[in-house]
């Protein structure tokens, strides 16, 4: 089970409560959980501290006390209600997975991404669509529509576009804003999911300008440390392709729910406190070759607690407008495989509400 895989970055008396979890009674209060509440209950504070808040702080730019277990690692409360605990429901799916042995296809490695960038995804899908069936730099200022007539889209450019249905996908803040004109309670509740900013500061050196080994994929910084970034990775060694011969490229994160100041600072002042971060981390050397930063403004929605109590809300919202439906990363999920479902959903309930419409009819 992952905790156990860590304990080595523990005190002994950290993994000495690490273990004890097996013997940790299971909670029986239905309610939410936030993260940082259940890992100190089963785990300890030293296992939050030093190791899950860092890997959540990495993952989902947010603050562990505020994230719903509920919307965000659900399967863990389930092995919790399950086997009663997360060692005890890790030994149970080691037996599945051996059992399994054999029966399931192609293995891959930790890290997968496209040769050629995730835009390749989105590129490749456009190009697969009819001509005329997709248009792009269109920007949508407004959503028009009711429970029983079509919908309407006002675009920038100050023409409109009439359709049957519409999916808005868009991050969750923009989607409020452009439902505002639809359903003001419903805008109100998309409203409410806060979302953080963070920024990627693209670093390539030269290989001998840094003296760590780079024996690994990259690393978390705990909070507890008081540093100015949240995690480096090491892209040039999680991939091939990623630089020329004889040089590395690392992408630092800044910024998140736990840092949002660092953001307002202009591009090269993060450039360089990313850059004395590494000086420190990894023993870099020299100045980088190539530098670049990238932002993300409010870009991760933050799944507090009560956020699954909010998406019913939506939902019942959404059902009462025959056509609209809501995909993306602000409800359901925030990994690709998670988007890429929600919009495979949402485009299987339209077809399904327009077939039992023609069958009314």
């Amino acid at each position: 089970v992952l905790p156990l895989l860590f304990t080595r970055l523990l005190s002994p008396l950290g993994k000495l409560r690490v273990l004890g979890e097996y013997w940790v009674a299971t909670r029986r209060d239905a309610s939410d959980e936030s993260l940082a509440d259940f890992t100190r209950r089963r785990f300890g504070n030293e296992m939050f501290e030093r190791i899950v808040q860092p890997l959540v702080g990495g993952i989902y730019t947010a603050d562990p006390e505020k994230l719903s277990m509920q919307a965000t690692l659900a399967q863990f409360v389930e092995m919790e209600q399950v086997h009663g605990g997360l060692i005890r429901g890790g030994r149970q799916a080691r037996r599945v997975t051996k059992n399994q042995a054999g029966e399931s296809g192609a293995r891959y490695g930790m890290f997968l991404t496209l040769r050629n960038g995730l835009s390749t995804l989105v590129d490749q899908l456009a190009q697969q669509l009819p001509v005329g069936s997709i248009h792009l730099d269109k920007t949508v200022t407004r959503v028009t529509g009711s429970e029983h007539e079509g919908w309407l889209l006002d675009l920038a450019a100050g023409n409109q576009v009439a359709c049957d249905g519409v999916i808005v996908a868009t991050p969750i803040h923009v989607a409020a804003r452009l439902l505002a004109t639809v359903d003001e309670q419903l805008s109100g509740e998309l409203g409410q999911v806060q979302t953080a900013s963070s920024a990627v500061v693209i670093s390539g050196y030269r290989r001998e300008a840094i003296s760590h080994p780079l024996d690994g994929f990259g690393f978390v910084v705990p909070a507890r440390e008081k540093r100015s970034i949240l995690a480096t990775s090491f892209s040039s060694v999680k991939f091939v392709g990623r630089a020329p011969e004889g040089h590395v490229l690392l992408r630092t994160f800044v910024g998140g729910a736990g840092q949002p100041e660092i953001l307002l600072k202009p591009d090269d002042e993060i450039q360089s406190l990313v850059h004395h971060e590494l000086e420190d981390l990894v023993g870099v050397r020299e100045s980088p070759v190539i530098n670049e930063v990238v932002r993300w403004n409010n870009a991760m929605p933050q799944y507090h607690l009560q956020h699954l109590d909010r998406v019913e809300e939506i939902d019942q919202a959404v059902a009462r407008y025959p056509g609209l439906e809501i995909a993306g990363n602000g409800l359901r999920g925030v990994g690709i495989p998670q988007c890429i479902g929600s919009g495979e959903s949402a485009a299987g309930r339209l077809m399904d509400s327009w077939h039992q419409s023609s069958l009314s009819s």
